[in-house]
């Protein structure tokens, strides 16, 4: 399905303003409201709540049903912050025969290379009736593996140990 450039910023609009620092970093939204939703499109307004100190830059993809819908990329400037958001979409053409949809904007939010983690917004119509949910995810940072070399060394050392306990078993 094609991507409409008309329908919003894919859950941004404007500039963030300074808030309370959180205990814990994340990018949530809350409060969805003056929302409805249709065959062609739908709409509601939120608060956004970026808990993460410094500059923080959001990419994005959406889904409709499941399938890839289209892309964006966000500047949300520096948190922590508060800032009132919208989240939209004109469908063009509309879903065939169906007013009963899935759609998720996936945003990962990363500051400079390093990836914070993932928010993610489901808004989901049937028949005219609109809701809509956030989720947090974190990133899980990657555990050291450490030097190919030392897990060699650490090899041959469990070895030799195994051996020598061995022969300790066997006087």
């Amino acid at each position: 399905m094609p991507a409409s450039a008309a329908g919003g910023s894919g859950g941004l609009s404007g500039p963030a303003t300074p808030g309370a620092k959180a205990a814990s970093e994340s990018l949530t939204y809350d409060n969805f409201a003056q929302s409805g939703c249709s065959q062609a499109a739908f709409s509601t307004l939120a608060i956004g709540h970026l808990n993460i100190v410094g500059p923080v830059v959001v990419d994005g993809t959406t889904t409709l049903d499941g399938v890839i819908y289209d892309s964006y990329s966000l500047d949300l400037k520096t948190g922590p912050a508060i800032f009132d958001t919208s989240f939209d979409r004109a469908f063009t053409p509309p879903p065939p025969a169906s007013s009963t949809y899935t759609f998720v904007f996936d945003s990962t939010a990363r500051q400079g290379e390093r990836q914070v983690g993932r928010s993610v917004t489901t808004i989901h119509c049937a028949n005219g009736a609109f809701s809509a949910s956030n989720v947090w995810i974190p990133w899980a940072e990657p555990i050291p593996t450490g030097h190919p070399g030392a897990w060699g060394a650490l090899a041959l050392l469990l070895t030799a140990a195994g051996f020598a306990r061995l022969r300790a078993g066997r006087a």
